[in-house]
């Protein structure tokens, strides 16, 4: 199989096992995009700039098909939706003024403190 197909298809299944994630967990889309883009060479900027457009479709098709089943309202984000908008207003202007070593940092050191509150909770 030509590299090329070979990439598209490892695209394809990084898509679904973020969409699953996403829809299993609640968020996963990011941390799965995110390392498999800096494998392709991006660095932590463009790589969380990548993942956050590839997320936002995701989680509105998570989000819809909640909301139509019955298993959400959205009364149950009411408070978070305005506060969620202005924390990613300020983690764009934030992005530009961070070298990519300390977003490193502070990916990696979400990742292990997400990972320590689901195992022992």
């Amino acid at each position: 199989m030509k590299t090329k197909n070979k990439k598209i298809i490892k695209r394809m299944l990084v898509g679904f096992a973020g969409g699953m994630l996403s829809a299993l967990c609640g968020a996963g889309g990011g941390l799965v995009f995110v390392p498999y883009l800096k494998s392709e060479g991006k660095n932590q900027n463009d790589a969380g700039r990548a993942a956050v457009a590839c997320v936002l479709p995701i989680s509105a098709v998570c989000a819809a098909a909640y909301i139509f089943k019955g298993y959400l309202t959205l009364s149950d984000g009411l408070l978070f939706i305005p506060f969620g908008l202005l924390g990613a207003a300020a983690g764009v202007a934030a992005i530009n003024r961070l070298a990519p070593s300390w977003l490193r940092i502070i990916f990696g050191g979400f990742m292990i403190y997400a990972g320590v509150r689901f195992l022992i909770r």
